[in-house]
């Protein structure tokens, strides 16, 4: 049978790893959250500024490819891609990180969208007749996010592994009296049945040990009266058996009226031995269903 303090560790590591695994889930999507949140944010910061920068360009050739301009002369972090176009759908300008598919830019605001098969999480803010649109790739903000989510999971479970471990050594301890009682038992002799003196002893075990103290009390009446029916038999044993046997002698030495007047006797003498033996199966049956 499992031992209690290993059931009471699983029980409660169970409960606490279930505790700390919701507590975890919450954290951890709270924290992608604000971490997509933070790469939206960076992307609505990238296209102001691009915005402001285009402002301070000379204009942009309506027609043909666009102009291509790296991400640092158009100021946007690494990984992104920037789009500039007309409100009639001309590319006026480009990062040279941008995809070979164009970027849609026909909604405002936030969009997601599949561009060379891999999909693009965009942003698109119109700035007088140009809209500029700012975008980056889905793969790397997933990658990013089991990075933080990784490096946040292994605190969590040294935390979790560090509580279970604090569990078992209380669960120990909290069972410590238990085995301090388990122990005076084993080293009690078997026919010593004085109280047992444990301190300190919470509270919660006192009932406990006070239970078994009574219990050895009763065994111990028990045992007394065994012992005083068992002399008190063998005192109205002895004399009828001695009266028995001294009739039986002399009928074995006499004849005629004084044996017959022996095996007389002899067979009265058995005859309350037989009495006694039934009134002490009696008492034993009486004593017997007593609860003491």
């Amino acid at each position: 049978m499992m031992s209690l303090r290993l059931r009471l560790s699983l029980t409660l590591g169970a409960a606490f790893a279930l505790i700390w695994a919701l507590a975890a889930a919450w954290m951890l999507s709270d924290l992608r959250n604000q971490m997509m949140f933070s790469l939206d944010q960076r992307l609505v910061a990238s296209a102001r500024m691009v915005a402001g920068l285009m402002e301070q360009l000379p204009a942009l050739p309506s027609k043909g490819e666009g102009t291509h301009f790296s991400a640092e002369q158009l100021n946007i972090p690494g990984g992104m891609a920037c789009q500039v176009s007309s409100l009639r759908g001309e590319i006026l300008a480009r990062s040279h990180t941008d995809p070979q598919q164009t970027l849609e830019a026909e909604k405002m605001g936030f969009h997601d969208q599949m561009i060379d098969g891999a999909p693009w999480r965009s942003f698109t803010l119109a700035r007088g007749d140009l809209r500029i649109t700012t975008a980056d790739r889905q793969i790397e903000r997933e990658a990013l996010n089991m990075s933080i989510l990784l490096a946040a999971s292994v605190p969590v479970g040294v935390a979790l592994l560090g509580c279970l471990c604090l569990l078992w050594l209380g669960i120990g301890q909290g069972l410590a009296p238990l085995n301090r009682m388990r122990d005076a038992l084993m080293r009690r002799s078997a026919d010593s049945l004085e109280p047992l003196q444990i301190q300190p002893l919470p509270s919660e075990l006192q009932p406990l040990l006070d239970t078994q103290n009574q219990l050895l009390q009763r065994i111990g009446k028990t045992i007394e009266r065994e012992r005083r029916l068992t002399g008190d038999a063998a005192h109205e044993l002895r004399s009828p058996l001695t009266a028995i046997k001294t009739h039986l002698q002399v009928a074995r030495m006499t004849d005629g009226a004084a044996r017959d007047q022996s095996l007389a006797r002899a067979e009265e003498g058995a005859d309350r031995l037989h009495r006694t033996l039934e009134q002490l199966l009696l008492l034993a049956r009486v004593e017997g269903s007593l609860s003491f």
